[in-house]
């Protein structure tokens, strides 16, 4: 640990915990709820469900098998010489869910693949988005990223209710995606006391897993798309409230020689928490100290929440259990993999093949 983060690691521990601390994680812990929904939103907008190819109904004896992408006409008087056409509408099954994007933009057969997109636009946009987050996070401070990142997740979540267009769509998941920073919740350690960082880390996981529960209860209860979506869309307007409210991190103002306005945020916390900071002198004077000094390696957020998340995710494309195949798009899927490969012996490779890409 550096000089700097010493000491004022040391003026969070006068500052003890209390109400302005938690404003902070309870806003952090509110965001961790409202994330998976949108993170593994796929799941259940845009999931596989059987369909049936609709025939034009001016065709005359046309045949049509299930989940598929062709019929086909008899055009000949000859008896069973019959040509395939592709289908271009479908029926789909209504039986789980009355409206998906899935049905609403036929995204099956030749268009199947937009199904992944929908999910992986999103996972890109979250790649990319620590390559320029940090940076704005430590150039114009945390309040402001904060702030700018939500906002644009109001609008791109809510958007996506009511557009009519796929392509659409795959923007704002996009846009979206790349605005899912871990801003808040490093700004929540940044004014946690000490002791309490690493509480404070694992109780921000209970939020988010809680988040993923509730997102299961909702599509159960809700089965439109667009009003799945919106059911998780709205309350993220919530999360503006408690951030208007929150201080700029003390330790980014201190570092960028905002001194005046540290020392205001400083006052007020100790005010919240009932605690006693030093004289203002003796305030100023760490604060210079703070500053001077800087971080050890001012490089080592970068490496940390950029590289690292970037190293993993291109070693993930190369391990032997991942190279080469497509994932699950749920666990019903990866059930059912698990069970033809249990009766392998009786099964032909090629439909365990087909189901696994």
């Amino acid at each position: 640990m550096s000089g700097s983060s010493s000491k004022f690691d040391d003026l969070l521990t006068q500052l003890g915990t209390g109400r302005w601390n938690l404003l902070y994680f309870l806003t952090s812990s509110y965001w961790c709820l409202l994330v998976p929904p949108q993170f593994i939103s796929g799941v259940y907008l845009a999931p596989a469900i059987n369909y049936t190819c609709r025939p034009p109904e001016s065709e005359d004896s046309v045949h049509v098998s299930r989940d598929s992408c062709y019929y086909s006409i008899n055009k000949s008087s000859l008896v069973g010489v019959e040509e395939e056409e592709p289908c271009t509408e479908w029926d789909f099954d209504t039986s789980v869910f009355s409206t998906t994007l899935t049905s609403e933009f036929s995204l099956v057969c030749g268009r199947e693949h937009l199904r992944a997109t929908y999910q992986g636009v999103y996972m890109l946009g979250t790649f990319l988005s620590p390559l320029l987050g940090g940076y704005l996070a430590d150039r114009y401070g945390r309040w402001k990223v904060v702030m700018a990142t939500q906002v644009v997740t109001v609008i791109t979540a809510i958007s996506q209710c009511f557009i009519h267009s796929f392509m659409f769509i795959l923007v704002l998941r996009f846009f979206m995606g790349s605005v899912n920073l871990l801003t808040l919740f490093i700004f929540a350690l940044e004014v946690c006391e000490p002791k309490h960082r690493a509480l404070v880390g694992i109780l921000t996981g209970l939020p988010w897993a809680l988040g993923t529960m509730l997102w299961g209860a909702l599509a159960y209860c809700i089965r439109d798309w667009r009003w799945l979506q919106a059911a998780v869309s709205f309350p993220i307007l919530l999360i503006l409230i408690p951030i208007y409210f929150l201080d700029e991190s003390p330790r980014w103002l201190i570092v960028n020689g905002h001194h005046d306005k540290a020392l205001l945020v400083l006052q007020r916390a100790s005010r919240w928490n009932k605690a006693t900071l030093p004289p203002e002198e003796d305030l100023r004077a760490l604060m210079r100290n703070v500053q001077e000094e800087g971080p050890l390696v001012p490089w080592a957020p970068s490496v940390i929440f950029a590289g690292v998340s970037l190293a993993s995710g291109v070693i993930t494309l190369v391990l032997h259990e991942t190279a080469g195949k497509a994932l699950p798009d749920t666990i019903t899927d990866l059930t059912h993999i698990r069970s033809l490969k249990n009766q392998e012996e009786n099964v032909d490779p090629s439909e365990i093949e087909k189901i696994a890409t």
